[in-house]
């Protein structure tokens, strides 16, 4: 790649050129000298034996590479290395810091990477730019919020996640409503925010913004110090030198819209750090690494792919038509360097900038198991010493190593990762020297971490729990899928910032929805049931009932797109389920709907709930639909979901709600219950569900299994009772488990997990 310039400055030197010996070897160990001499040449001389001062490292997956190079890096330190003298070389130091970070951090490595970032990527450019998006950029709450939160607002951390707790949990999304919403909040405007707005010029008001960010963050009164006000201070002023320019581009009558700031802003870069800062190790890329002279270099990213690099054409002019311009042309250098030669090169480089160690790095799977290629220049590296030599200084880490070997572990941290790892197989040895070492607590924590204890003991919760004596029947469904929801939804109650559209949320609206569709069908169509020949405007009234469910039933904001998104799918599913009503051979007629029992607001008769065995139950059933002529009936309960389940369902997943409702109908109500069904309103929305065989004339067009006769029909009923009343004195003596219905793993729809601490795959 560089044929070029070579004949250039020979042509200038007009003959006199002096070719210097070899002086590599008389800084350099001889196996150093000897890859200085002969790397890429088709026919090298003997090696000298090697003895360590070239070694490889091979580790499985990115993080399992770069953690083997961070031990050796640790290994060297201790060893009386100076951290400035080790020099990490990356194909695209880039696309690897977020991993060499974490894999330096982790083992406390100090370190300086070496290059420029863009200003977004720093604090102070990240603020900066969230405040403009949501200015400029009809941002939403997330952008203004992501300013408010960082120390450039000038505000209290506790003070903004209050506010954004209040908005999230109302959906405001809006810019203005944000905006309004948040001083409502506070009684007091957003002096920054208003500063911003009253300045008519884009770069005047950037600078003061930049100016104010600066101050709210460290004030007046002392200078800022550590690394992260230096990182920040760097910014600043990149930004006022941006600013600087453009401030000249438009006094030269150049146009800069307020888009184009932005753009210059967020494309604008920072210098990171110095390659050289003492007691750090350097972390730099091909092109740098090849002006320093350290005593160990460590190049990393010998796999095929990533050093050579793919090099992709251009779009504009193909590689042919440059040549052809070059050779018409002495002046011109349109051509590209060779890719692989200038690959090479970089290499090369690399490779004699150490004076006393030299690490080849290579990952040689991926982190999913996948073999990775070699480098063509890891393969020519090695060519050059005996297969024997290779092998010995050969490190490597395997994937299926995911700790380090207790002697062997860098720092204390992974040394207790390592002995929890040893106390899989021998729990004996890893508690001897858990207590050699005073890590025996550590150690019991961590193997308790997913088989902690879980029943209740405190002594207040469990005298409320023994004092209780109404139950809801939804409550002891939640208990029999299992213990530990019923623990975190009931008692705990977690609730999530982000108000959002949810399953429970339409829910509610379709209950709603169908509430006012059935109670105000009579006086709108005249009938109690869904009338075929006047089904258009019956689907008029579900239409507006819907709307009104909406109205009323969804407290969060939606957008004008959400608002349809919701109203459209649900009218969907409600509009198929009433047409499915029409056609339906059912003769019984819906007249009570949302029948609450065991509360104040039920009605008189229902106000002491189904009592069993000394327990009240409550709940409300969503619909019974009565015979005309006799005082029979079924009872309904809606599913916004794609689920109804079948008699034998109903009996092998514990559901309780329909056979305790017919009790309810039967005792409370005082009306002969036929049967009960779940009602999916989604799906295919097949209703099944419990059902007398003798009734079936009454009842017709349902799953034959889910007509019983009576004997089972009631046996089944009355086992609801007693798996009611065993839930009850679990829920009395705070026998919480980790009893997910149907045994483990947990049921994928699950998100509590984490807060009940079992062990998931």
């Amino acid at each position: 790649s560089l044929t070029r310039t070579s004949e250039d400055l020979s042509s200038l030197a007009a003959g006199r050129i002096e070719e210097l010996p070899p002086r590599y070897g008389d800084v350099a160990p001889p196996e150093l000298a000897h890859l200085e001499r002969h790397l890429f040449t088709d026919r090298p001389p003997v090696a000298p034996e090697l003895e360590g001062a070239i070694r490889f490292l091979e580790g499985a997956g990115a993080r399992g590479t770069l953690e083997l190079v961070a031990d050796e890096v640790l290994q060297l330190i201790r060893g009386g290395t100076k951290p400035e003298e080790i020099l990490l070389v990356c194909p695209s130091v880039e696309r690897q810091r977020a991993q060499l970070e974490t894999a330096l951090t982790a083992l406390e490595v100090p370190y300086a990477i070496e290059g420029r970032i863009r200003i977004g990527k720093t604090a102070f450019g990240q603020a900066l730019l969230s405040f403009l998006r949501f200015e400029w950029l009809d941002g939403g709450r997330h952008d203004l919020y992501g300013f408010l939160r960082s120390p450039f607002s000038g505000l209290t951390r506790a003070h903004v996640d209050y506010l954004e707790g209040r908005l999230r949990g109302r959906a405001v999304s809006e810019p203005t409503r944000v905006v309004e919403e948040t001083l409502k909040l506070r009684g007091q405007p957003l002096r920054m925010l208003d500063a911003f707005r009253a300045e008519a010029e884009p770069l005047a008001a950037v600078r003061a913004l930049v100016r104010s960010m600066v101050r709210a963050a460290y004030g007046l009164e002392a200078p800022p110090v550590g690394p992260d006000a230096i990182l920040d201070l760097r910014a600043h002023r990149a930004v006022n030198d941006l600013l600087d320019e453009l401030e000249t581009w438009v006094d030269l009558g150049g146009a800069l819209s307020r888009e184009e700031l932005y753009g210059a802003l967020d494309r604008a870069t920072l210098r990171l750090a110095r390659g050289d800062e003492p007691g750090r190790v350097a972390v730099t890329d091909l092109l740098r690494a090849r002006t320093r002279r350290t005593e160990v270099v460590f190049v990393l990213g010998l796999e095929e792919g990533s050093f050579p690099r793919r090099q992709q054409g251009s779009p504009f002019l193909a590689d042919e038509e440059r040549r052809s311009i070059d050779e018409a042309s002495r002046r011109a250098r349109l051509t590209r360097p060779d890719a692989v030669s200038r690959e090479r090169y970089f290499f090369y480089t690399a490779c004699t900038r150490p004076s006393r160690r030299l690490y080849l790095v290579r990952e040689a799977a991926t982190d999913d198991g996948s073999p990775r290629e070699a480098s063509p220049f890891w393969d020519e590296a090695r060519a050059l010493f005996d297969a024997d030599d290779v092998a010995r200084w050969t490190k490597r880490r395997p994937l299926a190593e995911l700790t380090w070997r207790i002697e062997s572990a860098p720092t204390e941290r992974e040394r207790l990762r390592a002995l929890t790892a040893l106390a899989s197989r021998d729990v004996d040895e890893a508690h001897s020297l858990a207590y050699a070492n005073g890590w025996d607590r550590r150690l019991v924590r961590a193997l308790s971490a997913f088989s902690r204890p879980t029943a209740l003991t405190d002594t207040v919760l469990l005298d409320e729990l023994r004092a209780r004596e109404t139950f809801s029947v939804t409550e002891l469904e939640a208990f029999a899928d299992c213990s530990s929801i019923w623990f975190l939804e009931r008692l705990i109650r977690p609730r999530t910032i982000d108000a959002e559209v949810d399953a429970r949320l339409r829910g509610s609206v379709a209950h709603q929805a169908l509430f006012k569709f059935y109670s105000g069908l009579p006086k709108r169509t005249g009938g109690e049931r869904v009338d075929r020949e006047r089904l258009d405007e019956t689907l008029e009234f579900l239409r507006e009932c819907l709307i009104e469910a909406i109205d009323g039933g969804v407290w969060i904001e939606l957008g004008e797109l959400q608002r349809r998104e919701l109203e459209e799918s649900m009218w969907r599913d409600l509009e198929n389920f009433v047409r499915e009503e029409a056609e339906s051979p059912l003769g019984l007629v819906p007249r009570k709907f949302e029948v609450a029992f065991g509360s104040d607001r039920s009605a008189p008769e229902l106000q002491a709930g189904l009592k069993i065995d000394g327990v009240s139950l409550t709940g409300k059933i969503d619909r019974i639909d009565v015979d005309p002529f006799s005082a029979r009936g079924i009872v309904q309960d809606y599913k916004s979901g794609k689920t109804a389940f079948s008699a034998a369902k109903i009996e092998s997943e514990l559901r309780l709600q329909i056979p305790l409702y017919m009790l309810v109908l039967r005792d409370l109500v005082g009306m002969e219950p036929l049967g009960g069904l779940y009602r999916a309103l989604a799906g295919e929305r097949r209703a099944r569900g419990l059902l007398r065989a003798e009734a079936e004339e009454d009842v017709p067009g349902f799953a034959k299994r889910d007509y019983l006769d009576e004997d089972e029909f009631w046996a089944q009923t009355e086992r609801a009772k007693e798996h009611a009343i065993r839930f009850v004195e679990r829920i009395r003596s705070g026998d919480v488990q980790h009893d997910p219905k149907g045994g483990f793993p947990c049921p994928a729809w699950c998100d509590l997990w984490a807060m009940c601490r079992v062990a998931r795959p």
